[in-house]
């Protein structure tokens, strides 16, 4: 990974997600997750970070709904249910951007490689 694309990863993480809802309507809690198109086989690195990002709001809002006191215990454990869902996907993301980043570095020379012990 070069310094722009470094840049471009840390701009898009201080920017608020615009299509990401502030709120989770009652609906949305038992949806299937959306398709993305930005982490379909071969994303770049940028994109599955900005996915990953908007999971994570995602999951701060669903959080929210979780904590509301006026919620019942079927609306909570819905909201747990996609929660659920919600950090799996994260997870996923987070581990296809590893493989993405460690791709990208130069194959490991053992010949050359610090001894510490």
């Amino acid at each position: 990974m070069n310094v722009d694309q470094t840049r471009a990863i840390v701009s898009v993480l201080s920017e608020r997600p615009a299509d990401v809802p502030t709120k989770c309507a009652v609906g949305d809690v038992d949806a299937p997750l959306p398709n993305d198109p930005r982490i379909a086989p071969g994303a770049d690195v940028l994109a599955l970070v900005v996915a990953e990002r908007d999971c994570n709001h995602r999951l701060w809002h669903l959080e929210d709904e979780a904590r509301r006191k006026d919620a019942g215990d079927a609306h909570v454990a819905a909201v747990k249910r996609a929660i659920d869902r919600w950090n799996q996907r994260r997870n996923d993301l987070i581990e296809r951007i590893d493989e993405t980043l460690l791709a990208q570095l130069p194959a490991p020379d053992p010949a050359r490689a610090e001894q510490h012990s």
